[in-house]
């Protein structure tokens, strides 16, 4: 890095888990110049200060070549390195840290299949609001919607991030390979583009991708609710045998690779068809251009054969009357430029004012959730392996029981309103959870 403020990284320090890459420190050093000398001797003129981070050694690489190189994954792997990214994103949220560019080449594999979440380089902590912009940074393969539309963003785009790598261990594939960036960028910032799910998927892990990519950041789950839709999923896996889920990767990376394939071509084909309508719009303006000048040719040489005084005085006020004509509809058509700004600066206020009051309401709801969801997620272990609940007919029980509990603890709360609504809603998540699955 050849700033020193990339160091100031704080946040970073501070944090201690399992699937966080280790900060170990910072150091400085004279790199090279442009000349080719390497400052350490004379007196250094020339030389530019580099700055460098330390951090953990994970001796397997990144797990997108990890990805590349292996044709299947055991199934408990796959259970097992989803729930790895998905407690340590869940310690950054807990600490209101927001990554940012979470993707396959920034998680490094460590010793005993120990994933760890590294490269911080475009993270950000929430202080003051619960939402607000970002710049534009991250992998537009992995990035979501809002990040793609600069528009105020929360910690739910690194949700949006984690489906795309939960897609990325059950397929081995490279998300929208052979597209071209500015495709992606127009389709998923359109929400007119996603990576497809074949339906054979097993369906609590492909329930989660979809969760995870709701156009709304605030409907999708926090990571908190992820790792109880992973314990409640991963039953799917217990019956399946390796070399069954070995050949049901084939079977999807062939059907994702033939959707990816034809999504590219319909891409292409419209984009085709807009240059066309535009070449046709353009040539028809050609023609328009070349009959007008044709008349007017006409004009002059009949005006030049015939010498009438009272021909040419003709066209001259024909002339005049068009150009008036013309200023009039100029001046109207700033009229309603103007009154369109106007509009649109007044429903930009508008919309400030609103982000200001959404920003303060998330905040307090914010941490009010944290306490709620870390109950929520105790409750579902503790229920999940009790022996009592094992049986069929006492999962389908245990809904009711939890979403009795949730209510009871919703209604003791201070603030009732927003709470109940939003513990609410999340109960009806898990209740679809455990209905799609169960069943």
């Amino acid at each position: 890095m050849r700033e020193k403020c990339e160091t100031e990284i704080r946040h970073l320090r501070k944090l201690n888990h399992k699937n966080i890459v280790a900060f170990k420190g910072v150091c400085t050093g004279v790199g090279a110049n442009g000349n080719g000398n390497n400052g350490h001797g004379g007196n250094g003129v020339g030389a530019v200060t580099s700055y460098c981070i330390v951090m953990e050694f994970c001796p397997y690489g990144q797990l997108c070549q990890f990805l590349k190189q292996c044709e299947s994954l055991y199934p408990m792997l796959v259970i097992d390195w989803s729930r790895q990214i998905a407690s340590g994103m869940a310690y950054l949220h807990k600490h209101m840290i927001i990554h940012r560019d979470l993707k396959s080449p920034n998680v490094l594999i460590s010793h005993n299949n120990v994933l760890k979440i590294s490269d911080f380089g475009t993270s950000r902590q929430l202080n003051d609001c619960h939402s607000t912009k970002m710049s534009f940074a991250g992998t537009v393969a992995w990035m979501a919607p809002e990040v793609i539309r600069n528009e105020p963003c929360s910690e739910k785009i690194d949700v949006w991030s984690f489906g795309v790598v939960l897609w990325e261990l059950l397929t081995l594939e490279i998300p929208y390979r052979d597209f071209e960036q500015s495709t992606i960028i127009y389709g998923v910032g359109n929400s007119t583009l996603s990576l497809p799910l074949p339906d054979s998927f097993p369906q609590g892990y492909r329930l989660l991708m979809q969760l995870c990519w709701k156009t709304k950041p605030r409907n999708r789950p926090s990571f908190y609710n992820i790792l109880a839709h992973i314990e409640i999923a991963s039953r799917e896996f217990h019956d399946i045998k390796p070399e069954e889920f070995y050949e049901r990767q084939l079977i999807w990376k062939q059907e994702v690779r033939s959707s990816l394939s034809q999504a590219r071509i319909s891409f292409h084909s419209s984009n085709s068809a807009l240059e066309m309508s535009v070449e046709s719009n353009n040539r028809a303006d050609d023609m328009l251009m070349m009959q007008q000048q044709l008349q007017m040719q006409q004009a002059s040489t009949s005006r030049d054969h015939s010498g009438s005084s009272q021909l040419r005085r003709h066209e001259e006020l024909a002339m005049a009357a068009a150009k008036q004509a013309q200023i009039e509809q100029y001046e109207a058509v700033m009229k309603n430029v103007a009154s369109l700004y106007s509009n649109m600066i007044t429903v930009m206020a508008d919309m400030a004012e609103r982000e200001r009051k959404l920003c303060k309401a998330e905040k307090t709801v914010f941490r009010k959730s944290l306490a709620r969801e870390e109950q929520m997620s105790s409750l579902l272990k503790k229920a999940v392996t009790d022996p009592a609940y094992k049986s069929l007919s006492s999962l389908q029980s245990l809904d009711q029981v939890i979403s009795r509990q949730m209510l009871e603890m919703t209604a003791t709360d201070d603030g009732a309103g927003t709470s109940s609504s939003m513990m609410a809603a999340t109960t009806d998540d898990i209740n679809l959870v455990s209905s799609r699955t169960f069943v």
